[in-house]
């Protein structure tokens, strides 16, 4: 179960997303490998790691999200099986890392292709 904090980062993560052009289809897909599922401007299909935390709560630095390639693109495959799609289309992994600075003021830092 999320955090009040945890929720109010994702949703900031998910605004930049929108700003930045990506059509969320999946803001919480049932992985603990992916935050979000979007599609890029380009057509791509984004799977999107998440991880966040207050400046305040651990070492310096950004959050980094613990898991690995195969967990990634294992659950990019489980997500895939029920996904409806017209055509081709290529697949990307991401990742989006959110350091609360204070109550309004956050770091957002977002890795494209991280897997590339």
């Amino acid at each position: 179960m999320k955090s009040e904090f945890e929720k109010k980062a994702h949703r900031a993560a998910e605004a930049y997303l929108m700003r930045k052009g990506y059509n969320v289809i999946d803001p919480s897909p049932r992985s603990s490998a992916i935050g979000f599922v979007a599609k890029s401007e380009e057509g791509a299909v984004v799977f999107i790691s998440f991880a966040a935390k207050a400046a305040e709560d651990m070492a310096p630095g950004l959050p980094e999200e613990p898991c690995s390639r195969a967990e990634m693109e294992q659950a990019a495959a489980e997500w895939l099986g029920g996904y409806e799609a017209d055509g081709d289309f290529s697949v990307r992994f991401d990742s989006i890392a959110v350091l609360a600075l204070g109550k309004s003021r956050a770091l957002l830092r977002h890795h494209k292709d991280m897997l590339g």
